[in-house]
């Protein structure tokens, strides 16, 4: 009720301050309402049709308010429980069960469902196969320890990290804060492509009765069906193991949120569901808490990107900020079920991402096209209340550490499936076989030759010359994106305190890397250990033998069919020279005309396509229909980055940031004279040359996301009462 009357306040003070016609005296008007509505909109720096608004504090662009909810291992303070240990086998072996008694809803929930409506249609009840052949915390009081591990090694008993009391207010109240909402679709320097789990249109808009309500919804066994199965393959003690990592106290005991509090939740988890696949409302939608986990992970990967391209170790310069709605959005993201109208949602999709991994098929993606963080998280919140009447959150148990095991193993197949030899020096290639893998030392370089051969040869691929220390160079490498975006995951999590290596004002890479495996609970120097149980290579030779691998690797190259997030996304590069760009667009013709040049070409920095701006000739409808006219620039910028863009002005020497179609603003260009000076529309003629810095700001601020903050401020810093046209540009 506070932020619904923060909004409409700000609203009103905002109107009045904008336009003087708006007061207390205004039967004076002369101007007709319609035109000072056209005013207000275009002066405005943010769109109040999208519920967008400035925050009060901070000033940065925001379009709804973030809940601050308690720790999810609050209960872990109050709770004295011991967890009972479980072979990574045994899990399996349960996760495999339920797998293979998974039902399926066809539009509708189960008829014992008390959650479900009346008029769902009706469940097929008989069991599917599989499309192949196919826990709680550690009992202790007190806080964690400075640099023990975020995730419980296997048998390490009670002296896993993941203890009682890692942290967390044992309050049910919550506050409020501002915060702006990342958009789901490429913007900035990230690859917006969603997991295919899902397989839903995320693009177009929709309607329930024609996506959703035809959509299958998978639905998992009773818990008890699968501790009956898993008694007659396994053992009484490991059947009880893997029940109790579902139902101990410590998982479901869910704080109980006064009506205010549940109402805002289900407010924002609906918020991040419009605002990122730009579609009508639907509260009923079965998408949104999958679309709250997967801002989660995008916006991890986002600080993560930011933080390497500054060359800053995980933690360092966070400002409070950063870490206060980083902390939250994790923590309401663990909170998701208890918002969720329809728990079959979560359900299926654990269902899902478990049937991706551990059955495969060729309905799921193959292994190179996961995005395996997404799938970490998403399946890190969704486990816990994958059976029916039990609604848990992920506290950090030994299931936790599991999955991340095998999670990053797939990653690691990822990476040693798609090396290539062209990655080190020809001097140095050695022809590693079987026997020489066998005969030489043991250590992670030598079990990394041998994961490399085992997979290249199960996925059907011809053998390639390795140098072993070179492998383990790169994939220390590839590997600390991802482990760093499972840090910050993690640590958000369980709040468990991080080693002072990832906060160190100096970063060594290798160095974060190991500290970073050993706060995670995985062996600090040895990676062979850990993925050497048989249960595992089962797993990896099921992800290899999919017949899309060969094709993927062997067409068009592996850059473009690996969901990786590996490297940073970069602007074009621009010659040194202003003068030599000005020669490259001089006979730049207009796309729309025959042969004529353009009057005012602008180059896309983010693809480096040139294109018409401002230039009635070269106006597209947009969208499609409506009957309005947009720019090329504003047009691009909606199938470049998603209604973003950041553009250079060649005869003008401009920076042009947008923002969808009515908000833009001119920056400094990244090109200065010998004084270090800018020549903004080319009045001086002083030669220009490229600067790097200036240049990197431009590029930080794309990488980060700060477009629409960057328009925002420089709108509102902006006195002139002369408005620009942005969507004609």
């Amino acid at each position: 009720m506070f932020n619904r009357c923060l909004i409409a306040s700000l609203r009103s003070r905002l109107y009045q301050g904008n336009n003087p016609e708006l007061s207390e005296n205004n039967s004076t008007s002369t101007f007709p309402a319609a035109a000072k509505r056209e005013r207000i909109k275009q002066n405005l720096s943010f769109d109040i049709e999208k519920s967008e608004y400035l925050c009060p504090l901070c000033e940065s662009l925001c379009n709804t308010a973030l809940p601050l909810l308690p720790s999810v291992t609050w209960a872990a303070t109050t709770t004295k429980y011991t967890a009972k240990d479980i072979t990574l086998a045994d899990w399996l072996t349960g996760l495999h069960s339920i797998l293979r008694h998974k039902t399926v809803t066809i539009s509708g929930a189960r008829a014992d469902d008390d959650d479900g409506h009346p008029g769902d249609a009706q469940m097929d009840t008989s069991p599917l196969r599989g499309s192949l052949p196919t826990p709680g915390p550690v009992g202790g009081q007190g806080g964690p320890c400075q640099g023990a591990p975020a995730l419980p090694s296997p048998g390490a008993g009670s002296t896993s990290a993941f203890v009682v009391g890692v942290g967390g207010s044992g309050g049910a109240s919550a506050n409020t804060v501002s915060v702006p909402l990342c958009r789901l679709r490429r913007v900035g320097g990230q690859r917006g492509r969603p997991p295919r789990w899902g397989k839903l249109p995320l693009s177009k808009k929709h309607k329930k009765s024609d996506d959703e309500s035809n959509l299958n919804t998978w639905t998992s066994p009773a818990l008890a069906v699968v501790e009956m199965e898993m008694r007659s393959t396994t053992s009484l003690e490991a059947t009880q193991a893997f029940a109790e990592l579902f139902c101990n106290p410590a998982a479901t005991t869910l704080p109980k949120f006064p009506p205010q509090t549940s109402e805002m939740m289900s407010t924002f988890a609906h918020a991040v569901y419009m605002h990122g696949l730009g579609v009508n409302p639907n509260l009923s939608s079965g998408r949104i808490p999958l679309l709250v986990w997967t801002s989660v992970a995008y916006t991890i990967h986002t600080l993560e990107q930011t933080q390497r391209n500054a060359s800053r170790a995980l933690l360092t310069a966070l400002s409070t900020r950063q870490r206060d709605c980083l902390a939250a959005l994790v923590k309401f993201a663990a909170h998701v079920p208890l918002c969720v109208k329809k728990k079959q949602t979560i359900e299926s999709a654990a269902l899902r991402l478990l049937s991706v991994i551990l059955e495969g098929g060729d309905e799921n993606p193959c292994v190179l096209e996961w995005d395996t963080f997404s799938m970490l998280v998403t399946l890190t919140l969704s486990l816990p209340s994958i059976f029916p009447n039990i609604s848990g959150a992920a506290i950090g148990s030994q299931q936790d550490l599991y999955l991340l095991q095998v999670v990053f193993l797939a990653h690691l197949v990822q990476l040693l499936l798609t090396y290539e030899e062209t990655h080190f020096e020809s001097e140095m290639d050695v022809d590693v076989s079987e026997e020489c893998v066998e005969n030489s030392s043991s250590g992670d370089s030598a079990w990394l030759v041998s994961m490399l051969l085992h997979c290249r040869s199960v996925a059907g691929l011809h053998s390639i010359k390795v140098n072993p220390q070179h492998l383990l160079d790169y994939i220390k490498e590839r590997c600390l994106p991802f482990l760093r975006c499972c840090g910050l995951f993690f640590h958000f999590l369980t709040e468990v305190p991080t080693p002072e290596e990832l906060l160190s004002s100096v970063w060594v890479p290798e160095s974060e890397f190991y500290c970073l495996l050993r706060y995670l609970g995985l062996k600090m120097n040895h990676l062979r250990p850990t993925f050497n149980d048989p249960a595992l290579q089962e797993l990896v030779n099921r992800w290899c033998e999919d017949s899309r691998v060969g094709s993927l690797l062997g067409g068009a190259g592996s850059e473009g069919c690996v969901r990786s997030w590996t490297t940073i996304n970069h602007l074009v590069s621009l010659p040194h020279d202003y003068s030599e760009l000005i020669n490259t667009v001089s006979q730049f013709p207009c796309p729309a005309s025959s042969g004529d040049d353009s009057r005012t070409p602008t180059m896309c920095l983010v693809c480096g396509k040139m294109l018409c701006s401002q230039s009635y000739c070269c106006q597209t409808e947009f969208p499609e229909g409506s009957r309005q006219m947009v720019g090329a620039c504003t047009y691009h910028a909606y199938h470049c980055g998603a209604g973003t863009g950041i553009f250079l002005r060649v005869r003008e020497c401009k920076i042009l940031l947008l923002s969808g179609r009515i908000k833009g603003c001119f920056v400094n260009p990244p090109y200065l004279d010998e004084y270090g000076e800018t020549d903004q529309g080319l009045k001086r003629g002083n030669p220009l040359h490229l600067d790097a810095v200036q240049y990197s700001r431009l590029h930080s601020i794309w990488l980060s996301h700060a477009i629409p903050d960057t328009i925002a401020h420089t709108m509102e810093s902006n006195s002139s009462v002369i408005a620009t046209d942005w969507q004609h540009l």
